[in-house]
């Protein structure tokens, strides 16, 4: 049976939400969105995957408690009152609807990047060749039943959860929703097609070409060993990137959660940052 009870902690830091980042509304005024999203920027990385995975590891439960899990009423209402966007949560718990954000890779890309930073299949120096192969084999295979396991068959995000299992001890990483989002900018930014529209953007008359492949084995070492991001918090990360978060929740049951009104700003303007603007700020009171 599923409880919200026992898993809403998850989102929160230690200090309440309002004490440390609240925004004096007769300095700023209450018509004011607060553009840096001091709460929600805040929010820990680590918990808000904590709180995907228990409601992705719920098989029953009313959709209407795993939706208030993952957006409690006293979060949403927070944000509300101190005229702050829900976008730095709602573009991890929505990645699909994140139109600002295009990484264009698919999950061989990934799983050869995750091979290349972990040094999968290098030859020099390795004790254990052997399982460093087949963890290689199961990135690079993760569809194959023959090699995975049945548990993690098919889906790449639970593969490199269990090969970051393997090749690494952290448990939980210190970043902030902040720090993740300034991340996934970075990786979108590796992407040559971004990179180019850039460049044309700036009147860079250099000679450009989209097709290089970006050196996304330095993103995701930098995120393994610098960041130290827990095998958990590797498996959302995964799909984040490939927007395919899988928790068992339409993003229309998670919108609506927010506003009656957000699926129908989305749908109007196609800009998930513009809707959570405007239904941050003192129309939709």
């Amino acid at each position: 049976m599923f409880h919200i009870k026992h898993y809403k902690e998850y989102l929160y830091q230690d200090e309440p939400l309002a004490q440390n980042y609240a925004v004096d509304k007769h300095v700023y005024g209450a018509s004011i969105v607060q553009q840096d999203c001091c709460i929600m920027n805040n929010l820990s990385f680590y918990n808000t995957c904590a709180t995907m995975e228990s409601v992705w590891k719920a098989q029953s439960g009313k959709l209407g408690l795993k939706v208030e899990c993952l957006l409690p009423n006293d979060l949403v209402n927070i944000a509300k009152q101190e005229c702050e966007s829900l976008y730095p949560l709602l573009r991890l718990y929505c990645p699909e609807k994140d139109n600002d954000r295009k990484y264009n890779v698919d999950e061989n890309v990934i799983a050869q990047a995750y091979c290349d930073a972990l040094g999968l299949e290098e030859l020099g120096g390795i004790v254990n060749l052997k399982e460093w192969r087949d963890l290689a084999k199961m990135l690079h295979n993760f569809t194959d039943a023959e090699i995975c396991s049945s548990d993690v068959v098919g889906d790449l995000s639970l593969v490199v959860e269990h090969v970051m299992d393997e090749r690494t001890n952290y448990t939980q990483s210190k970043l902030r929703l902040g720090d993740i989002n300034g991340l996934l900018d970075e990786f979108a930014a590796l992407n040559p097609k971004e990179r180019h529209h850039q460049y044309k953007s700036r009147g860079n008359k250099e000679n450009i070409t989209p097709n290089a492949k970006p050196n996304l084995a330095e993103w995701f070492r930098k995120v393994i060993y610098q960041e130290k991001l827990s095998p958990m918090e590797h498996k959302w990360l995964v799909r984040i990137i490939i927007k395919k978060p899988d928790f068992g929740i339409q993003s229309t049951s998670i919108l609506r959660a927010v506003s009656p009104y957000a699926n129908g700003l989305l749908a109007a303007d196609g800009n998930l940052k513009r809707m959570c603007d405007k239904l941050a700020g003192p129309y939709f009171e």
